[in-house]
């Protein structure tokens, strides 16, 4: 790597931009021709290590040592009966510009002559972008910027243009760290949890084709709802939170519900750590949850009771008054105390309100869960869903509103994967360009 030589100019002229270009473009140029070095070299060393022995060393000094990777051909690990081979030449694109004639080292096997196929860990096979390019994507979509302006600056980086598409399908390729995510083991369980559902539009075939101007049939598409159903785990003895799992389905029927409580107690959310589940009165979510988790007190949101109380007045003038005295009930001390104010209020109310009476009656146990004895701290604190709905729910929401629509269910589920993840991030006070790192590192370890 050379030296950077520039002349003494003037810096009150406009000279000082020629110094500045020139500056910025020996920074890349040097940045570059370090990178470049510095993937050789660890290419290299890769090898060493695989083979236990340095360059030129005697087989013999691998004794019986096994490589990390396989023959092509006949699939042996013996380091002893593999040896170098050279190198090939490979272009690489990365942030620091291009990379051309990368020198990657090949092994063969000494017993079929084939190639080793070797996995490097600084390198992946047939792809064309470095992994810092991913992380540029992954940082600026997780960040909430948009398509094209992402493409604008990772083009800019690489000095050639790049399409919104191209974009589009680096971020499709994080739906792998989606799958080994919601596959994870929870290791510690949390002890309550809040599950609430996102509306959001998406794009799905009618079943009819129309034929483009090329000629092509493309099928008829509409504007169709989906919701996105979030569950949030709490610890009560610490106060953290941590979104665990979401599921996006076509309605909140029990069906749809079922996978994503099923997936939960899999991955060891289960009866024996659960105290509480909190939601709100969708009764496919209610149904699926008394199917998964009998045992679990289910406590129904008691700001979405109240909402439904209101909804359902015939006189709007007695809201106020109505809905103070519902609220006093839910501030009692013990269940029989909140049994005992719904009788009350229902006989100041039912002749003049009887909906809103029914309406406060159905359910009334599940309201008042938090009431009764559980193994949580603080359990009033989680007699709403409002710990899901302003620090989770209205940035998902956001989130999902930069698209007009999803025309696929792979973008709504990374979009939703990587605000949730940031999220996350953010509550364990965790920078959310530290968290890309690790997300490129579980995208790079399970990828092909």
């Amino acid at each position: 790597m050379g030296t950077v030589s520039i002349a003494p100019l003037d810096v009150n002229t406009y000279e000082r931009d020629e110094v500045f270009r020139s500056l910025v473009g020996a920074v890349e140029g040097v940045a570059c021709e370090a990178l470049e070095y510095l993937i050789n070299g660890v290419l290299d060393d890769e090898v060493t290590h695989g083979l236990q022995r340095e360059p030129g060393a005697p087989r013999e000094d691998s004794g019986e040592a096994t490589v990390p990777w396989a023959c092509h051909r006949c699939g042996q690990t013996c380091a002893r009966e593999m040896k170098r081979n050279g190198h090939y030449p490979r272009d690489l694109q990365t942030t620091r510009g291009a990379l051309v004639g990368l020198r990657v080292p090949m092994v063969r096997c000494l017993q079929c002559g084939a190639a080793a196929n070797i996995e490097f860990a600084a390198l992946r096979k047939h792809k064309q972008l470095w992994l810092d390019v991913e992380a540029e994507v992954l940082f600026a979509y997780g960040a909430e910027e948009g398509l094209r302006h992402i493409a604008q600056r990772v083009g800019k980086q690489l000095g050639w243009p790049v399409s919104a598409s191209t974009i589009q399908a680096r971020v499709h390729s994080f739906s792998e760290a989606l799958a080994q995510w919601r596959n994870s083991t929870i290791a510690d369980p949390p002890d309550v949890l809040m599950l609430d559902g996102i509306w959001f539009t998406a794009m799905a075939p009618t079943g009819e084709y129309t034929t483009d101007r090329q000629g092509r049939q493309r099928p008829v598409m509409q504007r169709v709802k989906r919701v996105a159903i979030i569950a949030l785990g709490l610890w009560s003895d610490s106060g953290r939170k941590q979104i665990v799992d979401f599921e996006i389905v076509d309605s909140e029927e029990e069906s749809n519900c079922l996978p994503l409580l099923n997936r939960l107690h899999l991955r060891g959310v289960t009866d024996a750590h659960l105290q509480l589940i909190v939601s709100d009165g969708a009764g496919g979510l209610c149904a699926a949850i008394e199917t998964v988790y009998p045992t679990t007190a289910r406590q129904r949101c008691v700001f979405h009771k109240l909402k439904n109380v209101g909804d359902s007045l015939r006189d709007k003038g007695s809201r106020k008054a109505i809905l103070e005295a519902a609220c006093w009930i839910y501030e009692s001390a013990d269940a029989r105390q909140a049994h005992e104010r719904l009788e009350r209020f229902a006989e100041d109310w039912q002749a003049v309100e009887p909906e809103a009476v029914a309406s406060l009656r159905t359910d009334f146990d599940a309201s008042i869960a938090y009431l009764r004895p559980l193994n949580v701290k603080h359990p009033r604190r989680y007699r709403t869903t409002n710990a899901m709905e302003g620090g989770v729910m209205r940035p998902l929401r956001r989130n999902l509103d930069r698209a007009t629509a999803y025309h696929s269910d792979t973008g709504a589920n990374v979009a939703i994967f990587l605000a949730i993840a940031r999220l996350n991030a953010k509550q364990r006070g965790k920078p959310w360009v530290h968290e890309t790192d690790d997300l490129i590192t579980m995208l790079y370890n399970t990828g092909p």
